[in-house]
């Protein structure tokens, strides 16, 4: 084994040149291991033995950074963030003895929670994702602690946009979230209020504006990416905002950014500037890859849909915090245009991709030249993203916007119609567009909403496997048509399996008290681990059971849970629930 030397000069690419100074060692566990000749590694003489039994060459690796890693904008100044974990250990010695210590301790944690996870009816493909997409997640993580005026320190948190190093890139994050629910909100917590320091006030609607990302490889400075998204960004960061705060019962965010919330929300009322029910404005999203109807056309239903869910979700945290100046007026809004989004988009068995074929005016951001075409072609495919939007409110409880029926079948059409070799492509018009992330949050919805489809994960799989191959290594691979998305952490929504497994709800700020149930498939025995129910500091998870009559219990529950589908005398009703 040969690690580099111990106090080595590692050199980040995005940092356009920079050094930074990472201690690093590796020390055996076993006696008799020796060191090589200039330090350069570690050898140890293991003897032959029997069949079946073997010695285990047991290993620690360290690494330590003490020095500030990055510039973190708080309160409008660039301060230095050295990593968070140089608070509890000061050198290298002091995380190896750590290692060393706690080793047993930390080895018996993980195997008792990788044993709940393996024991969950997951198919082998899926099983490979959480591993793999949970990896490239925590390889592009920034935990750091950033310096205060008064002396003390904050926490900042961020995750890079893999191979593009876009920091806490809001779209990316959206769908990370399935993660952070699951395991660990209070990382997207840190989040919103890293987000607030670069909105940008928007004249025309008296609102604000969210951007694509914070900045880019050492810095955050702001935006990084070459255009803006508008209405996209502001609906992802309040429909987050409404997961996180049902979820968690945790108001005191919202309750910070209380005229932030209106302000997003008021764009989001002006972006659709002709009374249409779709937004006109600020249209342009990150589907970088994709054709016009579904990037850069007007009158898209995604974006529509989106636009909508996030009025719905400002008026539900303002109603939250009895701020309802507001409220009465976007679910007017809300209601008006839903039914010009179903009567105009709906084409009989599926949704259209957008409802203005005009391209016309149309500006394409990535050559900052007029679409070729006057007409926008696929605008009535079937779309992989209609019901984007809708994957947070159904874990919370929130009815679908859209039509359920309708909604489950263009979710099964797209299914049909957009499938290729690993995977639907953004719409049937384009189907070898494949975005992983994207399929597996269609996913993940189409569980909620029990549309029966096959998942495609081995699929999903297969992709990964020829991204990993002979001389290729790209970590977490999202689109084989888009090499900028390697090492990516966006593959780590694939924890979605795991909510959507056991249609796990949560709203903690339900007015009955804490409102949680689970609806599982019963006809095959299940074993489903409730992370998020979990009491991680006594150690206990709560798991949902289906046995072989597809009768349904839970064992160590820590809440009260409504058990979807037992019979009603075993039911606590919501009334109950506190």
């Amino acid at each position: 084994l040969t690690p580099r030397s111990d106090r080595g000069k590692d050199i980040c690419p995005a940092m356009e040149g920079r050094e930074v100074d990472v201690a690093e060692r590796i020390v055996s566990l076993n006696p008799g291991c020796a060191l090589l000749e200039e330090g350069q590694g570690l050898e140890l003489d293991l003897p032959i033995t029997e069949v079946g039994s073997g010695v285990k060459w047991r290993l620690v690796w360290a690494t330590y950074v003490d020095e500030p890693v990055l510039q973190a904008r708080v309160e409008g100044q660039q301060r230095p963030a050295r990593f968070r974990y140089c608070q509890a250990w000061n050198s290298l010695d002091s995380v190896v003895k750590e290692a060393i210590d706690t080793r047993d301790d930390r080895l018996a944690h993980s195997r008792r929670l990788e044993k709940l996870v393996e024991q969950a009816p997951l198919e082998g493909a899926q099983r490979h994702l959480l591993n793999q997409t949970f990896q490239s997640f925590l390889g592009n993580t920034f935990w750091c602690d950033v310096p205060e005026d008064d002396g003390g320190s904050r926490p900042w948190f961020s995750v890079w946009e893999g191979s593009n190093t876009f920091h806490s890139t809001l779209d990316v994050e959206y769908n990370n979230a399935l993660f952070y629910l699951t395991l660990w909100p209070r990382l997207l917590g840190m989040q919103f209020d890293q987000w607030a320091e670069f909105e940008r006030l928007h004249s025309p609607s008296m609102g604000g504006l969210l951007s694509h990302d914070m900045g880019k490889a050492m810095q955050t400075q702001g935006t990084a990416y070459d255009h803006e998204m508008e209405v996209e960004e502001n609906a992802n960061f309040l429909l987050l905002l409404q997961a996180y705060t049902r979820w968690t019962a945790d108001k005191t965010i919202a309750k910070r950014h209380t005229e932030l919330i209106i302000r997003l929300a008021e764009y989001l009322k002006w972006s659709d500037t002709e009374d249409c029910g779709f937004p006109t404005e600020g249209v342009y999203n990150t589907v970088a890859d994709g054709g016009p109807a579904i990037q850069l056309a007007r009158k898209q239903t995604y974006l529509g849909v989106k636009r909508l869910a996030g009025l719905r979700a400002a008026a539900d945290i303002l109603s939250m915090l009895d701020h309802n100046d507001m409220v009465g007026r976007y679910l007017e809004i809300i209601a008006r245009d839903l039914k010009q989004i179903e009567d105009e988009a709906w084409l009989g068995d599926h949704y259209a991709v957008c409802c203005d074929r005009s391209a016309v005016g149309i500006i394409d951001p990535s050559t900052n030249a007029p679409l070729p075409t006057d007409h926008i072609e696929g605008w009535d495919a079937y779309s992989l993203y209609t019901g984007n939007a809708l994957l947070l409110p159904a874990m919370i409880g929130q009815p679908s916007m859209l039509d359920v029926d309708r909604l489950c079948q263009d979710i099964a059409g797209a299914f049909r119609e957009n499938q290729s070799r690993y995977g639907s492509g953004h719409t049937s018009d384009e189907p070898e567009n494949v975005r992983v992330s994207q399929n597996i949050w269609r996913d993940v919805l189409a569980r909620y909403h029990k549309v029966r489809c096959k998942i495609s994960a081995q699929n999903y799989w297969d992709l990964q496997v020829m991204g990993n191959t002979h001389n290729q290594s790209m970590g977490f691979f999202d689109a084989y048509r888009s090499v900028t998305l390697t090492f990516y952490p966006r593959g780590v929504a694939a924890m979605g399996y795991l909510l959507g497994g056991p249609r796990i709800i949560i709203d903690r700020l339900a007015p009955g008290g804490v409102y949680a149930t689970v609806d599982p498939d019963r006809h095959y025995p299940q074993r489903w681990p409730l992370l998020p129910l979990a009491d991680w500091k006594a150690g206990k998870v709560p798991v949902l059971v289906v046995d072989d009559e597809g009768h349904a219990t839970l064992e160590g529950n820590l809440d009260p849970v409504i058990i979807q589908g037992n019979a009603p005398a075993e039911q606590p009703t919501k009334d109950m629930i506190g």
